[in-house]
């Protein structure tokens, strides 16, 4: 593993946006010739609310960040 100057990078992506993650794999080979490794470490929570009190859009959130995105990514 080269952790040369370099050789790592790190990029603002929406793991819930489709076209977000193929920007971020593009910028990686582009920048870097291929990806040795992709991590997906993008999640949400809600301090300690029972599932049931989420507000729709909350639960919407929670679903496309830790489902999609990790699914999509």
């Amino acid at each position: 593993f080269d952790t040369s100057p370099g050789r790592a990078a790190g990029i603002a992506c929406d793991v819930r946006d489709h076209d977000s993650l193929v920007a971020l794999w593009n910028f990686g080979v582009e920048r870097f010739g291929a990806i040795d490794a992709w991590i997906n470490n993008a999640g949400t929570c809600h301090a300690q609310l029972p599932f049931a009190r989420l507000a729709p859009s909350e639960l919407a959130t929670t679903v496309q960040s830790n489902f999609l995105g990790a699914v999509l990514g």
